[in-house]
């Protein structure tokens, strides 16, 4: 996934942030930036990953009902790794 990442996100990033055109923010990238992009999609996902497999963990001892176990999961991941997220898309 980190590979998909460094090849996808920064085009995505520069269609979104820069508001660039699809193709020419594909031809603004580099096989070198995707290299470099790698290095940080391959560091978030080593902290985001097993950061939400222990809220998941923690989740599934409790005694709810898996929709609200999913609802608490998804707010507790999503809003505790904003920041990593936010640094990601913004590199």
């Amino acid at each position: 996934q980190a590979a998909l990442s460094a090849v996808g996100e920064p085009i995505v990033n520069r269609v979104l942030v820069k508001r660039m055109k699809v193709m020419d923010a594909v031809r603004d990238v580099s096989p070198a930036m995707m290299l470099d992009f790698f290095k940080t999609t391959l560091t978030t996902n080593f902290l985001k990953f097993p950061f939400f497999e222990a809220i998941n963990a923690f989740c599934a001892a409790l005694p709810i009902p898996p929709a609200i176990r999913g609802v608490f999961t998804g707010f507790v991941f999503t809003t505790a790794t904003l920041p990593v997220t936010n640094y990601r898309y913004r590199k």
